[in-house]
């Protein structure tokens, strides 16, 4: 009679870890032995909304996602199972149940059921059996970039971080690209293939640089050594980046009559205005778009002599300002602060460059610039399209290092060293290095009308003459004028570099003859570019007032019937030929 008495406590059960739960709760089997309830999970899950606690079984219904069911069933097998293994071996727990503890329970079941079970023990959200997840690769980083400014002993500015967050971006959209998303990315090799990815969607080497060294930071300074990601299993990246390429030659001294036109342009809007003064400010300063509000705030700067003496604020070292005139004149006329600009504003130098370019256009500052850009590729644009407000540093670095020594300059524009100084501010030009070499064998420098007389090779090294005379001579008896010369003759006349060199002493009427083939070459090629670059060396000589804007010529080749363009040249030679 004692065993049937302990043979009904021997039953076997199904609960939820978590009866309310909204998300999918563990199952349960609970056996009762002994007087003794003993938990054996198995290993499943499933939502509470889904679960019969009267039957004890998972619910199957019309309105169920086909998640929802696979899962139901899943987990109505898994009980299955362990109903018959119970029912299987009754008669060992009645035989034995004076002798059982819970430990010989739960390793019964471990053995004869668990074991046998092929089911995954981790279970997705919507409570579908599923691998076991990997952590993210964009939420690791992203995660690392929040504790960026923690652990970084220096600081780190607001605009760095927005930054880094758009170098970032292009990792998620790699990982969305190539459909993976795994800590396990975050190695050489994941860096090698993203840097592949980069460049086939033609990204600069810039750009791959930036990209690259912000993943290489947060995994070395932030995954590798905060506890957050003590479990993550990366390891610190050694990661050669690919050499950063500036441009060349784009950034260029502004000529005095182009700072000129700048100070003197008429139908400026207020804003415009404004904008303008702080960029001829920088121009005769030298100072960063930065720095120029610190001239309009006396709680920031010191006078000294007849200097203003600050510390700059991206380089936290002092520079020194003259008190010139000019510079007081323009400090004076905001005595009273900026009507319509908020110079403090972190963007400042970004709005002043959108500005300084509508403001170089309406002064005329066409000037063609060639240089090269950082992916090695030879452009010419007019100077208005590219003019930027660190223009002005250079343009004072460079006119300033004709008359004081370098050493001396850096004190001026708050550089630490001379490096970057003779690096990237100092345009010289020829005049500038022969006036260097004279200066050193002589032991004085030349006096700026001794140049180097080049009138022999000037109408050749400027206009490509004999070229241009072939050219004309095949286009007078329908020869193919479309040639390796002809490409050679435009680029020799589209490069408007080092013109100081060049004596002005030059045969004007053999320039001028060149004016039609030139306007017929650029017709042929709608090269508005390559007419402009003439009239402009012809304007620098002297030969005319006035160059034609890019608008007006490319207005001009518009016409499909060359005739109207050539007439309207026609009275422009006639008009040459009359003065």
């Amino acid at each position: 009679m004692a065993e049937l008495n302990y043979l009904k406590e021997l039953t076997l059960n199904f609960n939820l870890r978590k009866p309310t739960s909204k998300r999918p709760t563990n199952v349960y089997a609970v056996v009762k032995v002994c007087g003794k309830q003993i938990k054996i999970p198995t290993t499943c899950k499933i939502n509470a909304y889904l679960w019969d606690s009267k039957k004890q079984v998972p619910m199957l219904l019309n309105n169920m996602s086909n998640a929802e069911r696979d899962n139901a069933k899943q987990v109505f097998n898994i009980i299955n199972s362990f109903q018959s293994a119970f029912s299987e071996y009754y008669c060992y727990f009645y035989q034995n149940f004076q002798e059982i503890t819970s430990e010989e329970v739960r390793g019964f079941f471990e053995k004869n059921v668990l074991s046998k079970l092929m089911v995954n023990k981790n279970m997705a959200k919507n409570g579908v059996p599923n691998v076991k997840r990997e952590r993210k690769a964009t939420k690791a980083l992203q995660k690392a970039l929040e504790l960026y400014p923690e652990v970084n002993d220096r600081g780190v500015k607001d605009s760095s971080i927005e930054t880094y967050q758009r170098n970032l971006k292009n990792f998620i959209n790699y990982c969305e690209d190539i459909k993976r998303d795994s800590v396990k990315m975050l190695t050489s090799k994941g860096l090698s293939d993203y840097e592949i990815w980069l460049r086939k969607r033609g990204k600069s080497n810039n750009l791959i640089r930036s990209s690259i060294r912000i993943v290489r930071i947060l995994v070395n300074d932030v995954i590798c050594k905060h506890p957050t990601f003590r479990n993550y299993g990366v390891e610190p990246l050694i990661v050669k980046l690919v050499k950063n390429i500036r441009s060349e030659g784009k950034q260029v001294e502004l000529l005095d009559e182009e700072v000129a036109a700048l100070e003197n342009c008429k139908g400026l809007s207020p804003v415009q205005m404004e904008y303008r003064d702080l960029f001829l400010l920088e121009c005769i300063t030298g100072q960063r778009a930065s720095d120029i509000p610190t001239l309009f705030n006396p709680s920031k700067y010191k006078i000294k002599d007849n200097y203003f003496s600050f510390i700059t604020i991206k380089e936290k070292t002092p520079a020194l300002v003259e008190r010139t005139p000019k510079v007081l004149e323009i400090i004076d006329r905001y005595k009273d602060g900026f009507k319509h600009i908020d110079i403090n504003n972190r963007f400042l130098s970004k709005y002043e460059s959108i500005n300084i370019k509508a403001i170089a256009k309406k002064a005329g500052l066409s000037r063609p610039i060639s240089y090269q850009d950082n992916r090695r590729n030879i452009m010419s644009r007019p100077l208005f399209e590219i003019i930027a407000s660190h223009f002005g540093r250079h343009t004072f670095c460079t006119k300033m290092a004709r008359v004081v020594p370098i050493e001396t300059l850096k004190y001026l524009t708050g550089h630490k060293t001379t490096q970057a100084l003779k690096k990237y501010y100092i345009h010289q030009t020829d005049e500038d290095r022969i006036n260097i070499v004279n200066e050193a064998l002589n032991g004085e420098k030349k006096n700026e009308t001794n140049k180097i007389d080049k009138n022999c090779n000037t109408l050749n090294e400027l206009f490509a003459y004999d070229k241009l005379l072939n050219i004309e001579h095949a286009m007078k008896n329908d020869i193919n004028f479309n040639t390796d010369s002809t490409r050679q003759a435009i680029e020799i006349i589209k490069n408007v570099v080092g013109l100081s060199s060049f004596s002005k002493d030059i045969d004007k009427e053999k320039v001028a003859a060149l004016e039609r083939v030139i306007f017929e070459l650029s017709y042929y090629y709608r090269d508005a570019q390559l007419y402009s670059s003439y009239q402009y060396k012809e304007h620098y000589f002297g030969i005319i007032e006035k160059v034609a804007s890019f608008d007006e010529i490319n207005l001009l080749f518009a016409n499909e019937d060359i005739e109207r363009p050539k007439q309207i040249l026609d009275n422009q030679i006639e008009e040459y030929e009359n003065r």
